[in-house]
């Protein structure tokens, strides 16, 4: 089933339009949507369009796989579902582009910041403060040039319970994000509980290249939403999420004008089986960010099973909470000896579970392998990359290990590995004192006599002879030198010269 949409006339269009409080199913084995428009808001699908009831939603659900190619000029959506409405997916959503565009959608003006595109958008109705519920039960494939996945207010709910490949247009100027979430969850890939709190990662394939954001834009005394969740699980080797994690509000909350409510956020992550996050902006970077900071972190249960962060970003990255095993890593310029030498932020794990473990790893690229002070002095500079803050109040529950080796990937051989001990004081680490070998004492250089010493031997040359050396006799040049006459030499055995 293919739906075509266009405007040119300023006005509102949408290729499927579902408001009804009895529900509106859409079989087919596919639904493609193409919508265009060079002057006005355009829509794939609107759902929630009209009054709506505090008690009966309006609902859509599509059995099938579902297309996109959105190309606006302004406000440009993939769905928008508003208000008291639930909306299921039972299949793929994909929107990868055609010969008209290389975008599955796009806009050339945009709207309002990053807030005029998205794929899939679940928006607060705020006349009755509620947000939808849309559910994707499927992967999403997308190569967009806006937001991938944005839940807006009303205690908005926007879940994807498959994985797929999310790709943002990087050279947008909009600050689009893969995932956002504002007073509502957006999740992937994750298992939820009633609250929408992930409790695991779900098996599914994933890669996203775009940033992830926990925003401030929805906060007013009138939102009844008080938390907004990003969930995110990466728990296959072929799992890859490059960009950052933006949470724009501050640790005590933030506060609504005119209300003494207060306001959180979240974003939460799985990485776990070899997945990978590589923590580099996809793009601009909001004005005022200042690192990563994930509130649950999740690693691997085992060694075997830790998931890998490519630490890319200048700024520190925090975690609040973390459990599992994780291997972070970080390159280095020159020999690796000094701090300056890592220009990656450091790692902030604020509190940890019970035997959670992290490894810290550079590469050998410039280092002394064969120096033993050289490579300590490698060892304390990765270690001082990561903090431990409850460390400081008698928390024990984080052991640090720090590895050089043979390369900078997930497959790489640990060639040289130290223990991190942490500070008391601020909960920085270094290398565990116990781990640094000194560098053997040099043996002082002998001191031979200028002249000969004595004049009888018994024992012959041979062209290394320690007693000639010690007579004054051989020389550093390999010559003998006999100053006395005469001088006698007599062996009981072989010959007096060899």
């Amino acid at each position: 089933m293919t739906l075509n949409v266009g405007s040119e006339s300023g006005s509102t269009v949408y290729a499927l339009g579902a408001s009804s409080a009895d529900g509106v199913t859409v079989n087919a084995d596919k639904l493609v949507i193409n919508g265009s428009s060079t002057n006005g808001r355009i829509e794939g699908i609107n759902v929630g369009q009209g009054a709506q009831s505090k008690d009966k939603p309006m609902k859509l659900t599509i059995n099938g796989d579902t297309e996109f190619n959105m190309k606006g000029i302004g406000y440009t959506l993939g769905l928008y579902a508003n208000g008291n409405s639930e909306v299921t997916f039972n299949g793929n959503v994909t929107a990868m582009g055609n010969e008209n565009s290389e975008w599955g959608l796009t806009s050339k003006d945009g709207a309002f910041g990053y807030y005029g595109c998205s794929l899939v958008y679940s928006g607060s109705n705020y006349s009755l403060q509620m947000g939808p519920k849309v559910t994707i039960n499927g992967d999403v494939n997308a190569k967009i040039d806006g937001n991938g996945l944005f839940a807006n207010g009303g205690h908005a709910k926007l879940t994807i319970n498959g994985g797929g490949n999310i790709e943002i247009n990087k050279d947008n100027t909009h600050n689009y994000y893969a995932m956002i979430a504002e007073s509502g969850t957006t999740s992937m890939n994750v298992n939820l509980d009633e609250n929408y709190d992930a409790v695991s990662a779900r098996d599914n394939t994933l890669v996203l290249k775009g940033n992830v954001g926990a925003s401030t834009g929805a906060i007013n005394a009138n939102e009844p939403e008080l938390y907004t969740k990003v969930n995110l699980g990466l728990a296959t080797a072929d799992s890859e999420w490059t960009g950052i994690a933006y949470n724009g509000f501050k640790d005590e909350g933030n506060s609504a004008y005119g209300s003494d409510k207060k306001f959180y956020g979240a974003i939460n992550v799985f990485l776990q089986n070899g997945a990978t996050w590589n923590n580099e902006q996809w793009g601009a970077a909001v004005k005022g960010f200042n690192g990563s900071h994930v509130a649950k972190f999740v690693g691997g249960e085992s060694e075997a099973t830790a998931g890998n962060i490519f630490q890319k970003d200048s700024r520190n990255l925090t975690i609040d909470n973390y459990s599992g095993n994780t291997n972070i890593f970080y390159a280095h310029t020159g020999n690796g000896e000094a701090a300056e030498n890592y220009a990656a932020g450091d790692t902030i794990i604020k509190s940890a579970a019970a035997g959670s473990a992290v490894s810290l790893i550079t590469d050998s690229t410039g280092i002394a392998m064969e120096n033993d002070a050289s490579v300590a002095n490698v060892l304390n500079a990765l270690a001082g990359k990561l903090t431990y803050s409850s460390f400081v109040t008698g928390e024990k529950n984080l052991t640090g290990f720090v590895k050089i080796a043979d390369g900078l990937t997930a497959s790489s051989a640990a060639l040289k590995t130290g223990n991190i001990a942490f500070n008391t004081e601020d909960g920085k680490g270094s290398l565990n004192k116990e781990d640094i070998k000194p560098e053997p004492p040099t043996p002082p250089t002998p001191s031979y006599p200028e002249d000969q010493k004595a004049d009888k031997f018994n024992q012959g040359i041979t062209g290394n002879d320690e007693k000639y050396k010690e007579e004054g006799i051989l020389k550093e040049d390999g010559t003998y030198v006999f100053t006395q006459d005469p001088t006698k030499i007599e062996v009981e055995s072989g010959a007096a010269v060899d």
